[in-house]
This record gives structure tokens, sequence and C-alpha cells, in this order.
């Protein structure tokens, strides 16, 4: 059988018959070295205990508790001080959780200090195995936080990339006011907008709502507005169906794997006359804002983008009488919770408190007070998903016939007059 190989390290005193005698009784091999001022390393043999030979035990554990601790971690096993004057009145075995064991003794006999000798020994083995499972986790912790440091390095690159897509400030118009509001629940979100000139006449609008968050959902978002922003025609840009079916096919045939489909809505305002023509795929239904009434939905077909071939998607076409207004939004406002939120059993939307504020002033306050909102729920962090909102609201004079009937479609749109 091994023989138990203890080190006793004397401090202030001298090396005891008594512990002598225990030592031999437990047929231990012993290494005697001085405790000074830098803590000794032992020597070549791993050791089953440690004994600390002082006269002052509580002096010894206040003054070099630190240096002990780190000495343990070295070489693990359990220690025993001996002492004339004890550290608190008598003997004490501490199993902390980071794997160190003291047993603090005061004028033991030389039966407990043999027993208390052979538990400690047999400590060793338990020691060892512990810290060595501590090591091995450490290993493993660091290669996680590297990891993790990566991983959101890259977060932060996608993040800003996606702010680089972000349209910057949108086109000046003369007789309407635009607010957009965009507020993605991490650092990289799956929803995207833009708004950008067609013609001196003619605003391209659009939303996006990738499946799921984080950097594939906006990988996604980004090629989907790449595509509505670059058609193959220039006249697609005007279509918003036609540019829905294109996004459609080209979403199919580039195979992004599991986060392939968007929700989209597409729109087209013509400032002269105030008509907006959209089509949504799978898109929240906009809101329709009118002038001294209450806000509605308006509803109308469209499947979600890049599901399935030879997808339809059905035209909407409405003229906004000065004063009225047309909300496209994701689906984050469908989270909030209530009177903010739009889910509703009708198509009437006069509950919710910030559109409320609309009706009072203009689409712009209202999208202020909606900001409010979100930033209450930030604090409480209620609100886990992407919030984007293009808000369109007429302020010209009186208008003339809607130009889009000039142009050949393969549909009959819906329309709706509001005023």
């Amino acid at each position: 059988m091994k023989r138990p190989v203890v080190q006793v390290l004397i401090d202030d005193t001298h090396l005891t018959p008594k512990l002598h005698r225990a030592l031999c009784r437990i047929g231990a091999d012993v290494e005697i070295g001085a405790l000074t001022g830098k803590v000794q390393s032992g020597g070549r043999r791993s050791v089953d205990a440690r004994v600390l030979l002082t006269s002052d035990a509580r002096a010894l554990l206040t003054t070099k508790a630190d240096r002990l601790r780190a000495w343990s971690v070295g070489q693990p096993s359990a220690t025993l001080v001996l002492s004339d004057a004890p550290a608190n009145g008598g003997i004490e075995l501490d199993e902390s959780d980071e794997g160190y064991a003291f047993a603090v003794a005061s004028n033991p006999s030389e039966d407990e200090l043999a027993g208390q000798l052979a538990v400690l020994c047999g400590m060793s083995t338990l020691l060892r195995q512990y810290h060595r499972r501590a090591a091995r986790s450490e290993t493993q912790a660091e290669a996680l936080r590297g990891k993790l440091q990566r991983l959101d390095d890259e977060r932060r690159l996608a993040a800003k990339l996606q702010r680089e897509l972000l349209p910057g400030a949108p086109p000046d118009l003369a007789e309407a006011d635009l607010s957009i509001l965009y507020r993605p629940a991490d650092l990289v979100g799956g929803d995207l907008y833009d708004v950008f000139r067609l013609d001196d006449e003619h605003i391209a609008l659009f939303l996006i709502d990738a499946t799921g968050h984080g950097i594939a959902a906006a990988l996604v978002a980004g090629f989907a507005a790449r595509a509505l922003r670059s058609p193959a025609e220039a006249r697609e840009r005007y279509e918003p169906d036609v540019a829905l079916r294109r996004l459609n096919d080209e979403l199919l045939d580039a195979e992004l794997g599991e986060c392939h489909f968007v929700a989209v809505t597409y729109a087209v305002y013509h400032e002269p006359t105030g008509a907006v023509r959209w089509a949504r795929g799978g898109a929240c239904y906009p809101i329709v804002v009118p002038r001294g009434g209450s806000p509605r939905l308006f509803r109308s077909e469209g499947p979600l983008v890049g599901i399935r071939r030879g997808a339809s998607f059905e035209v909407c076409e409405l003229r906004l009488d000065p004063g009225d207004g047309l909300i496209l939004h994701t689906d984050g406002l469908d989270h909030l919770p209530a009177p903010n939120a739009l889910q509703s059993d009708g198509d009437t939307l006069a509950h919710v408190e910030w559109l409320a504020v609309a009706q009072r002033q203009s689409l712009a306050r209202s999208l202020a007070a909606l900001e409010g909102v979100l930033d209450a729920l930030a604090v409480g962090a209620e609100s886990r998903d992407d919030v984007t909102v293009i808000a369109l609201q007429n302020t010209q004079g009186r208008l003339a016939a809607a130009p889009f009937a000039e142009r050949a479609t393969d549909h009959a749109p819906c329309s709706l007059a509001v005023g």
C-alpha cells in the first residue's frame, strides 16, 4: 500500500514529539520545511496532506490566507494548522466551494492528531480530482469565452453592415409628411426598409421582415432589399406585384436554407395626385388613417415571399386626400401589450392609444408616441421583436385623378377612396 506523504511546514515554533508519533502511526513519509514569508512549494513528490505549525493560527490564516489558497491550487491537499493559540476555540474543518480543506486544532491529543491526519490524507484523491476537473472546466470556459467574443464581434460587424444597408435621409416630399420608426430588437434585426425616388413624381417604399432574428435573418433581409432596389427592368419598380413576383423567384433560386422567406410590403406613391399602390406578401395589413376618422386595417391577399413558385400578389390602390395617411409596419406592433397592440376582432383600430394621436394631431406625432411606448417597454424588456413603421400623410390641396389607371395590369386592383 502506498505510504501517504505529509509535508510539515514550521512557522515560528518547532516539531513536537506528539506530532512525530502521530505521523509514524499513520505510516507517513514526512517532508519538513520552513513556512517563511514566501510560501514553500514542497518537494518533488505529490503531497497528500500538509501540517502547518504555528504559535498563532489566527494570525497565520489572516495574513497568509490568499497565499495558502494559491499554494493549494498548485499542489492540492488538505491542510492541518496546529497552534498553541486556537483560531476559533476548537477544531474546525472548512471545505469551501473552491476546493480547499483546512483543519485547525489547538493542543489535540495524540489519538486525535493521528485520526485527523489520516482523514486529511484520505481526502487527497478527491481534492486532486476536483482540481483536475476545475482545470478542465476553466480551459473549456476560456475556449467558450473566446468563441462568445468572436460571435459578439461578428454580430457587431453584421450590425454595422446592416446599418449601412439602411437608407439615409428620405427624399423630400413637397406636400406630404413621411415618418419612419426603426427599432431592431437586438444588435442585428430581421427588418429592413427603404424609401427612394423613382422619378420626379413617384416614390417607392418597402418593408421587409425576414423570418427569425439575428445574422441569418439580417442577411436574407439584405438579399431581398437588394433585389427590390435593383430590378432587372426599370418598370418593375413601378409595379408592386411584379416586383414581389420577381423577388419570390430570386429567393427560391437562391436556395438560402432554413431562413429563406420574407414578409414584404412594396408601395409606390404618386405625389401630384396622392395616389398610392401597393402589394403585400405575407406582411401585416397596412393601416389607413382617414382625415377625422378612425384608423382601420386595409386587407388584401398575398402569401409570404419565397415559399412557392407562381405566387400572385394582389395590388391595392388608394388615393390619400389632404390629411389622410397610410401606415406600413412589420409584425412587431402585434406583440405590444394592450392598449397599444394592433390586434383587433375587426378592422377598426380606434382603441389603439398611440394611433389615436394621429386623429388629434398628425401621423408624425403618432409615431413619436409609439416610440415612447417602445422606450418604456425596453426598460421592462417586454418588447422582443423588431419594429419598423413607415407613415405617409398627404398634406397637399385638392387632387387630380390618379394616373395609375393608364397602366396596363393583368389583374383588377382593389381600391378605396378615402375622404
